[in-house]
């Protein structure tokens, strides 16, 4: 009779229950994206990105996935403005954000893929307060994206959406896109010559920044360099990297991560005793480049320095810093020299007795 009794509760809970909650879903970027730059931002964005949704949901609840995106201009990021959205696909823009809803998957489909080139970039989005064009908007400023996916219940009689059942959402992921250039360095390079070869270093007030992931040392024959070596501000639209450039071809410039701790960085490849024109530009992890730097000039030359020649004839003396000291102890060359000379002095002071 207890067996009994206890079957009969079991089967009035699961009449008097409602279905199992839907379970979290996941979404994730198809390859982890750097931050988004201004040079050819549309073209990542449409080109690049690519988002898949897993719901994770293995009971007989019936549901879709819908993967959606929302931001604010600024540091904040809220996703209230998705409220407005009512079909998906969907994208409502104003000035200061775009919310909607990129892609939607068939029922009980467990996992999909979208691509912003055949889901956000393929929308018309309804804008307002002048803004129609989405991927220009999100290029035109600082903005940190967020894109999720939400588990919809289903209703089994008709298909349609079930706005009182217990929906879920994945933990949003985002996207960054970084569209301001760093500062110049402040200070024209210093440049030091050696054989075939410019030696570059920057100021210390150039060092250490948080916001450059690298340099780019441009070198030119100072004959070939214009004047002119600043960029011209354009008309409001990003500069490539060839104006950024200012006339430096970009043969003659080369990428290192060596400047910004402090290090030098040797440019090699040049002709001794032809003067050439240096310039620096930073560059952030979002792909950003500088203006180039003032412009610094020097040759390099045939002629090694003390210290190059101490390095790489003798290898330095470990432990001293001049350059006699690194003569082995054991080494009697010198000593012998020296007793021959003398011997002969002697030699010849007798002969004139």
């Amino acid at each position: 009779m207890v067996l009994r009794h206890t079957l009969l509760c079991l089967g009035w809970a699961v009449l008097v229950m409602p279905g199992l909650a839907l379970a979290q879903p996941t979404l994730t970027f198809g390859t982890e994206p750097d931050p988004i730059g201004a040079l050819e931002c549309d073209l990542r964005l449409t080109e690049v990105l690519t988002l898949s949704a897993t719901a994770n949901e293995d009971s007989d609840n019936n549901y879709v996935l819908q993967i959606v995106m929302y931001t604010d201009a600024g540091d904040t990021t809220d996703d209230a403005c998705l409220s407005g959205v009512s079909t998906c696909p969907q994208t409502i823009l104003n000035v200061s954000s775009a919310c909607g809803c990129i892609a939607e998957s068939s029922a009980k489909e467990p996992s999909f893929s979208t691509t912003l080139n055949g889901g956000v970039a393929g929308l018309n989005p309804t804008g307002t307060g002048g803004v129609n064009d989405l991927v220009g908007f999100l290029c035109e400023a600082d903005r940190e994206i967020r894109f999720r996916t939400d588990l919809i219940g289903v209703e089994p009689e008709d298909g349609s959406l079930d706005v009182a059942a217990e929906n879920t959402s994945s933990d949003a992921i985002t996207l960054t896109i970084d569209v301001t250039a760093p500062q110049a360095p402040s200070a024209a390079p210093t440049v030091r010559a050696a054989e075939g070869a410019l030696v570059v270093t920057l100021d210390a007030a150039d060092r250490n920044n948080d916001d450059v992931d690298s340099h780019e040392v441009c070198v030119q024959a100072a004959s070939n360099t214009s004047e002119q070596n600043q960029p011209s501000t354009g008309d409001g639209e990003p500069l490539t990297l060839e104006e950024l450039r200012g006339g430096f071809a970009a043969t003659s410039c080369k990428m290192t991560s060596q400047l910004n701790s402090g290090a030098e960085y040797r440019y090699e490849g040049l002709t001794n005793d032809i003067e050439y024109t240096v310039v620096v530009a930073a560059f952030d992890q979002a792909g950003n480049r500088s203006a180039n730097s003032e412009a610094e000039t020097a040759a390099p030359s045939a002629l090694l320095d003390f210290a190059e020649l101490y390095t790489a004839r003798l290898g330095g003396a470990a432990g001293e810093t001049g350059g006699c000291a690194s003569i082995p102890a054991n080494n009697t060359g010198p000593l012998a020299v020296f007793g021959l000379l003398f011997g002969f002095t002697l030699v010849m002071r007798r002969s004139r007795q």
